[in-house]
């Protein structure tokens, strides 16, 4: 879990998500996009569901974002998948990040983009990130995605095991075939 005790938020009781979405009142969260709009949908959102509005920092740039992930550590970051001002990708940034030991398996990551393709799907099972969200999203989306993360971080241990070794929990496979709602639920149906 985060690090800090949780109690039931209203918000997951009422969107059906029970338990798994805890109070999230202490969590740090980040949020990465290039977009302005997009990334203030996904900061309401995340107030919406209990996050303290100070504890929701942005980012517009990928080297905003790395260095927000080298000197602060958070328990959420909705991550988009494409940076305008570098060819380098939200997928790179998790793969540097945690190969430098800087991006604790305990955050949950979720990568926000538009991208369905297998292939895209594919590449966020192999970076071990929590969930894979399609544009565009919504309060519910969101919501589930978050309760999925938080419900592995239950089982840290084995968490940790499977990123370190980059072993994904889910068979991105079975999207194979165009199939771009199956293969965005891959990571968490």
């Amino acid at each position: 879990m985060f690090m800090h005790q949780l109690t039931p938020a209203n918000q997951a009781e009422e969107a059906g998500l029970g338990p798994a979405l805890e109070d999230l009142r202490s969590a740090r969260a980040l949020v990465v996009d290039a977009n302005p709009t997009s990334r203030s949908i996904l900061r309401g959102i995340l107030i919406d569901l209990g996050v303290k509005a100070e504890k929701v920092r942005q980012a517009g740039r990928y080297s905003e974002a790395r260095s927000e992930l080298e000197h602060h550590q958070y328990d959420i970051v909705l991550c988009d998948y494409h940076f305008q001002e570098t060819t380098q990708t939200g997928a790179d940034l998790v793969d540097e990040l945690r190969l430098a030991n800087l991006l604790p398996y305990t955050t949950v990551f979720i990568m926000v983009t538009s991208e369905a393709s297998y292939g895209r799907v594919a590449e966020a099972a192999e970076f071990a990130l929590d969930s894979y969200l399609l544009k565009p999203h919504n309060h519910n989306n969101l919501a589930r995605r978050l309760a999925a993360g938080c419900a592995q971080d239950g089982d840290a241990g084995r968490r940790d095991h499977q990123r370190a070794h980059r072993h994904p929990a889910a068979d991105p496979r079975r999207a194979q075939g165009g199939d771009h709602h199956a293969a965005a639920e891959v990571l968490h149906p």
